[in-house]
């Protein structure tokens, strides 16, 4: 309770001195949840309920914009998964090769236990960022089509001095089809360097977000994603028995490289009543290893309430 409270003090000082201010908006979201895999486990999982508060806010300063979040999400049982995350991040349009169409971020980020960083996957842990990206922002054939290069710095200053640097290239498509559905299918392509050689990687992730509205006051939102990692320092060791056509058991097999797959379903359904939403979505997903070092899977659900200002 005295982390919570913490929270909300924190997000009442970042964001209280703008309330005056036209062009500020500010999001506070609190939420109950449950997992029945809080320890992403393969076996003898460990469900358990979960609270979440959130505060974000967005300022426009033309030509600059601020955002900035802070969320805390609480265990009842595995309270050393309780864990704070902030973001900051501005924005501005910058010109290249005459073409004005584009937008700069620069952000930092991270995440914080509020115990001993569990570890339960590679980045369960205390971490740091920094980042910058730019989007351009095109039209083709009725659908918005927004285009990021992205550049990422994060560090790990407890897990034995873990740096990462992610080169990516994403595509998002923002396509209005009919009776007001829109359809939002991504691409994203990645390389993570790291210097600790097993968590260099390389990725590709899809997916696609569809909502519609049952009511004017009542949509739903279909989300699917699926990410496809390669470790290209990471071996895998295939042994297979076989018999000959003499009858001659042997063993054959060699080594490969180490690969991953995350995939991710969730449906939700918001009812918005002015500036309040009132959110019910229940989330699957799994994650399938090559070595089967890395296998678990997760259901879950979350319920939560959101007003702007």
């Amino acid at each position: 309770m005295k982390t919570v409270s913490l929270l909300f003090i924190a997000l009442f000082f970042v964001f209280s001195p703008l309330q005056a201010k036209a062009d500020l908006t500010t999001r506070a979201l609190a939420g109950l949840g449950f997992t029945n895999n809080a320890n992403f486990e393969e076996t003898s999982k460990d469900s358990d309920f979960f609270y979440l508060v959130r505060g974000s806010g967005t300022y426009l300063a033309d030509p600059m914009t601020y955002a900035a979040s802070l969320s805390f999400r609480g265990f009842l049982e595995e309270t050393h998964q309780n864990v704070f995350n902030y973001h900051f991040q501005t924005y501005f349009p910058v010109t290249i090769a005459s073409d004005r169409n584009w937008d700069l971020d620069v952000g930092v980020g991270g995440q914080n236990y509020t115990k001993e960083a569990p570890g339960t996957t590679e980045e369960s842990f205390d971490n740091v960022f920094l980042e910058t990206g730019l989007t351009k922002a095109l039209e083709v054939e009725g659908a918005d089509l927004s285009l990021e290069p992205r550049y990422e710095l994060k560090s790990y200053p407890g897990f034995d001095g873990r740096v990462d640097h992610t080169l990516s290239f994403g595509a998002l498509v923002d396509w209005a089809i009919a009776n007001g559905q829109t359809l939002e299918p991504f691409i994203e392509l990645g390389f993570v360097r790291s210097n600790q050689d097993i968590y260099t990687r390389t990725y590709f992730e899809l997916g696609t977000d569809w909502g519609h509205f049952y009511h004017s006051d009542l949509k739903g939102e279909l989300s699917f994603m699926t990410r496809f990692s390669t470790y290209p320092n990471r071996t895998v060791s295939d042994q297979t028995v076989v018999a000959d056509r003499r009858g001659r058991i042997r063993s054959v097999g060699g080594d490969s490289q180490e690969s991953q797959t995350f995939t991710q379903l969730g449906y939700s359904i918001a009812r918005i009543r002015g500036s309040t939403e009132l959110k019910a979505g229940i989330n699957a997903s799994s994650n399938d290893s090559k070595s089967e070092t890395a296998d678990y899977s997760e259901l879950g659900f979350l319920v939560s309430a959101q007003i702007v200002f």
